[in-house]
């Protein structure tokens, strides 16, 4: 009856190791499927590779606390030039684009939190969003161009920069993106200081 009893135990405590190992699996599978999220825009039903993000800190707003920074979203656009610098090919593309300007409390960095578009000026607020859809530099025509009316943003990481999206167009247009990795900083970009500084012109 002992002998029984023995064998019936290893058994169960076998099946269970067998169980929990196969259950871990699952759940460490699943784990790397959520971290391994493709870096997507998504335009009506039309996804895009989002694959440069650039970020320029402008500095303090007029409003004392409040610090203004240009993000900008390419899905096929800026390469890096040998002295470090970004420009764009010098062959014609097509490339889709979204510029977001950010307020928010942090000096240094864009603040982990959720942005919501609004003309109050306020912390975590984004302020003349637009987006430009499949733009041809051959000859300078696109499938669509809007101004972003509502919706918000969550920065959910700085470091390695992760965020994602959901925008409405003023005629009703779906703007979605989820990005995770490095940006670009907009000081490195090889352009006119002045086209890097023009949309705080629109502040005045």
């Amino acid at each position: 009856m002992k002998n029984f009893l023995s064998k019936s135990l290893f058994v169960a405590l076998a099946a269970f190791s067998i169980l929990f190992v196969s259950c871990k699996s699952d759940d460490d599978n699943d784990a790397s499927e959520a971290i391994d999220l493709p870096s997507t825009l998504t335009f009506n039903d039309a996804t895009y590779d989002l694959n440069t993000a650039i970020v320029e800190n402008y500095g303090e707003w007029p409003s004392e606390g409040i610090y203004d920074y240009g993000l900008e979203l390419y899905t096929n656009a800026y390469v890096m030039n040998d002295d470090g610098t970004y420009s764009f090919p010098e062959e014609d593309i097509i490339y889709s684009y979204v510029w977001i300007e950010l307020l928010s409390p942090d000096a240094d960095k864009i603040a982990v939190g959720t942005y919501t578009v609004s003309e109050s000026q306020e912390p975590f607020t984004i302020y003349y969003p637009f987006a430009t859809i499949n733009y041809n530099t051959a000859n300078w025509e696109r499938e669509a161009e809007f101004e972003i009316i509502s919706g918000t943003l969550e920065v959910m990481a700085n470091d390695t920069f992760e965020f994602n999206f959901s925008f409405i167009g003023e005629e009703g247009e779906v703007l979605n993106a989820y990005y995770k990795g490095d940006v670009i900083d907009g000081e490195l970009l090889a352009r006119p200081a002045k086209e890097t500084k023009k949309r705080r012109a629109l502040k005045q």
